[in-house]
C-alpha cells in the first residue's frame, strides 16, 4: 500500500517573511485601541490540538465512510530545541506529533496559535518515535550538514592520497572555508549537479520518508511562528488584505549582458582537471568558480585593465560580448584562468574556492582604486549602482560553514503597496487602519545562466521567496538562503 499524505494548502506555498528591510511608514485612518488585556501567550495545548485534529478527521472520514483512527500517544516538538534565534518564551512547543495506534499513520498539529494552520500533515502509515522528532529538531537546531557516506567524519577537509600526492582533494564532511593562516574564508560552493544545498539535506541516510516529511513541516512551522502574529483570544480576529506592490523608482541592470554566464566551458576551459576521491580515474575540470566570474564581469563591463594576457593569450574585451565565437571563447577562458591564478584560487573536482581579501587585492592590481570590502549595506550598494558599478556581494548559508557563493548585484528598485487591517471583536468592526509598506530591492545575478536572478528583498537572499521578483519566474528554485556573513567589495569606476 502506498502511504498516503494530507498536506494542508499552506504547506504547499512559501509563507511571507517580514523583513527589516520592509519599512512601515503607518497612516492612520481609523483605529480603536481594546481596553482589554489580551493574553500575549500562544501556546496551544496537547488537548486543543487533538480536540482540532479530531475535528478534521470527522470531516475527512466521513467522506471516506472510513472509521476514526485512535490517537496512541502524542510527541512534542519543544521550541528551544529548534529555535536558532532569540524569540519570546511565550510558548513551549512548535508542533505535536500524534501516533495513531497499530503502525496506522499519525498527525503532524500545531502547537502554537502563530501557526495558521492547525492540522499541517496527516499520514496513513507508520509512526513516528521520540527519537524521529528529536533528530529533525536537532536538523533546525544545528543546521546540521549532510554527511556523505563515501567520504571519513574525521580528519583534514583537504587531503592527498598516494596514488596521486600532487593532488589535493577535499573532503566536504570535514571541509571548513575558514584559513586561520589567512584570516579569512574560502568562498566557493560545490558544483550544483554534485550537492544542491536542498538535495544535501533531503539526501540524509539518517532521513527516511516520515523524517523528510516531519521536516516540511517545522519547517513551514517555524515560518509561521517567525512571521505569525497569533489568534491571542479567539474572541479578537483580523482581516488584511493588500494592494499590489507598485514600482516607485527602479534601475535598469548594469550587467544585463552577461546574464549567460557560468562555470562550466568556455570559462572554465583552462582549467586544470581535478579528480573526485571516490573515482579517481575520472577526472573534469574544475569549475571557473563563483568569485573569478563575478570579477570577470566587472573587467568585461570597464574593459579594464586595457590589456588583459594569461600565458600568452591576449583577452579581446569586445569579443566577450559573445563568448560562442572562437575568439570569445579563447578570452572567456583566458580571463577566468588569469583571474583565479592571480587569485590563488584552490581548483577542486567539486568547485573553485577564493579568497575575497585576494580578490579585492587582485582588483587593486587590475588598476581599480578604493578598493574596499563592507559588511552589507543597502546605501553603498545603491550608491555604486548610481555610479554605473555593479556591487560583488558573497555570504554563506549558516554558522556551520560548507557553501558560500559570491555573485553580483547590478540594479535595484523601490516599490510600495498599501496594507489595509480591520480587527473585529465577537463579529463586529472595532478598527481599520491603512498603512504603506516601502519595500527596498536589489537585483541578484547569481552567474547560474541566469537562474534564480532577480529582484531580492535588501539584505534576504533566500532563493526561493514568495517576495522575490524573478527575471525568469518559471523556473523551479532551491531552497536555499545567503543570510551569515554577508559582505560586498566596493571600488571606484575606473577612468
Amino acid at each position: 500500500m502506498h502511504q498516503k499524505w494530507f498536506f494542508k494548502l499552506s504547506l504547499m506555498v512559501v509563507t511571507l517573511i517580514s523583513f527589516n528591510a520592509c519599512q512601515d511608514s503607518e497612516e492612520e485612518v481609523t483605529r480603536n485601541p481594546l481596553s482589554e488585556e489580551v493574553s500575549n501567550s500562544h501556546a496551544i495545548t496537547a488537548e486543543e490540538a487533538l480536540s482540532t485534529l479530531n475535528d478534521f478527521l470527522k470531516g475527512s472520514m466521513t467522506r471516506s465512510n472510513s472509521p476514526l483512527p485512535r490517537v496512541m500517544n502524542v510527541i512534542p516538538m519543544k521550541l528551544e530545541n529548534v529555535a536558532t534565534r532569540a524569540m519570546a518564551t511565550d510558548a513551549e512547543n512548535v508542533i505535536y506529533v500524534a501516533n495513531f495506534s497499530d503502525n496506522s499513520g499519525f498527525a503532524v498539529l500545531a502547537a502554537d496559535d502563530r501557526i495558521q494552520e492547525r492540522v499541517i500533515a496527516v499520514a496513513d502509515k507508520s509512526n513516528l518515535t521520540k527519537e524521529d522528532v528529536d533528530a529533525v529538531a536537532s536538523f533546525f537546531k544545528n543546521k546540521e550538514n549532510y554527511i556523505d557516506p563515501d567520504y571519513p567524519t574525521t580528519g583534514n577537509g583537504l587531503f592527498t592520497v598516494g596514488d596521486y600526492p600532487d593532488e589535493v582533494f577535499l573532503n566536504p564532511n570535514t571541509f571548513s572555508t575558514y584559513d586561520e593562516t589567512q584570516d579569512d574564508n574560502w568562498v566557493g560552493n560545490f558544483s550544483e549537479e554534485d550537492s544542491m544545498p536542498a538535495t544535501r539535506a533531503i539526501a540524509n541516510p539518517r532521513y527516511n520518508h516520515e523524517r523528510i516529511a516531519l521536516s516540511y513541516c517545522v519547517d513551514y512551522a517555524m515560518d509561521e511562528i517567525y512571521t505569525g502574529s497569533g489568534s491571542n483570544n479567539n474572541s479578537y480576529t483580523t482581516n488584511t488584505t493588500y494592494t499590489d506592490w507598485r514600482d516607485i523608482k527602479r534601475t535598469s541592470n548594469i550587467l544585463s549582458a552577461y546574464v549567460g554566464w557560468h562555470q562550466k566551458s568556455p570559462f572554465n576551459d583552462f582549467y586544470p582537471k581535478k579528480r573526485m576521491c571516490i573515482l579517481f580515474g575520472h577526472k573534469r575540470r574544475a569549475p571557473a568558480g563563483c568569485f573569478p566570474l563575478s570579477l570577470a564581469k566587472v573587467l568585461t563591463k570597464f574593459k579594464c585593465p586595457g590589456i588583459f594576457s594569461y600565458n600568452g593569450n591576449i583577452v579581446n574585451w569586445d569579443a566577450m560580448s559573445n563568448v560562442n565565437t572562437t575568439l570569445g571563447k579563447v578570452s572567456a577562458a583566458t580571463l577566468l584562468k588569469g583571474i583565479s591564478e592571480s587569485c590563488g584560487s584552490m581548483y577542486f573536482y567539486q568547485g573553485t574556492f577564493t579568497f575575497p581579501s585576494k580578490a579585492s587585492s587582485f582588483l587593486k592590481k587590475m588598476g581599480y582604486e578604493d578598493v574596499n570590502r563592507f559588511n552589507y549595506n543597502y546605501s553603498r550598494v545603491t550608491s555604486m549602482i548610481n555610479n554605473d558599478c555593479p556591487v560583488i556581494i558573497y555570504a554563506i548559508l549558516g554558522i556551520k560553514v560548507w557553501f558560500s557563493h559570491a555573485w553580483i548585484i547590478d540594479g535595484y528598485k523601490v516599490r510600495v503597496r498599501q496594507k489595509i487591517t480591520k480587527q473585529y471583536r465577537n463579529g463586529s468592526l472595532i478598527g481599520t487602519s491603512t498603512i504603506t509598506d516601502t519595500c527596498r530591492m536589489v537585483h541578484c545575478d547569481f552567474g547560474w545562466r541566469g537562474h534564480c536572478n532577480g529582484y531580492y528583498v535588501d539584505g534576504v537572499f533566500k532563493l526561493n521567496s514568495n517576495e522575490n521578483d524573478y527575471d525568469y519566474p518559471w523556473e523551479k528554485r532551491d531552497k536555499t538562503k545567503f543570510n551569515h556573513h554577508i559582505r560586498i567589495i566596493t571600488y571606484k569606476k575606473p577612468i
